[in-house]
């Protein structure tokens, strides 16, 4: 019996576009091209320090300067790292005030402080739905490692087996399942306003 379900952020509830970053970035770099023909995964992982809260705001933009040879004031890298976050999905909020009538709802995102500054503003209608919203960076650690996994659920005082994970990436899906989760995967085919009905028929299943 399903209690309790897992939301990641960014690519479910929120749209995104790691692209338009490494574009930004091009503009300012050197070698454009080294950022241009990054793979999604290597974006997502620039780098796991910054994400795990384990690395200041300075030494991101310095890692990034180097790496990339980039031309760029702080605010302008800022900005360009920003620019991946688009916007709150129109059918979020329902979605989560439907899905809150029947589950105990918990929020769980890697992410960073810069862009953390950039959609807070945006999301708190939103993120008063949850019961819990969790942040890697400020967990000190980040998905798809199986301690935090373990951390949300032993802080939610529920057995694993009674929660459910939607996340986009399937490196965190199979994180999730390895810790012991019940898992479903958030692709491009998958609508938020019908995702009542297909978490009824996943649990179903269960």
């Amino acid at each position: 019996m399903i209690e309790a379900i897992i939301f990641d952020f960014g690519g479910v509830l929120y749209d995104i576009d790691y692209f338009n970053t490494t574009q930004a970035l091009a503009k300012f770099s050197k070698m454009p091209a080294k950022l241009l023909n990054l793979q999604l995964n290597q974006v997502l992982s620039l780098p796991d320090l910054f994400e795990k809260g384990l690395m200041s705001e300075n030494d991101f933009r310095e890692f990034l300067r180097d790496n990339f040879q980039l031309n760029a004031s702080d605010d302008e890298i800022d900005d360009a790292w920003n620019a991946m976050i688009i916007k709150l999905k129109p059918d979020a909020i329902q979605t989560v005030k439907n899905l809150r009538k029947i589950y105990k709802l918990v929020l769980l995102s890697n992410t960073n402080s810069i862009h953390y500054r950039c959609f807070k503003p945006h999301v708190s209608e939103l993120f008063s739905e949850f019961y819990k919203v969790y942040f890697s960076f400020e967990m000190r650690m980040r998905k798809p490692d199986i301690e935090i996994y373990d951390f949300v659920c032993r802080d939610l005082d529920i057995n694993p087996n009674k929660c459910l994970f939607i996340d986009d990436s399937l490196i965190n899906i199979d994180g999730a399942k390895s810790a012991g989760l019940n898992v479903y995967h958030f692709d491009s085919t998958t609508k938020l306003s019908s995702l009542l009905h297909t978490i009824e028929s996943f649990t179903h299943k269960s």
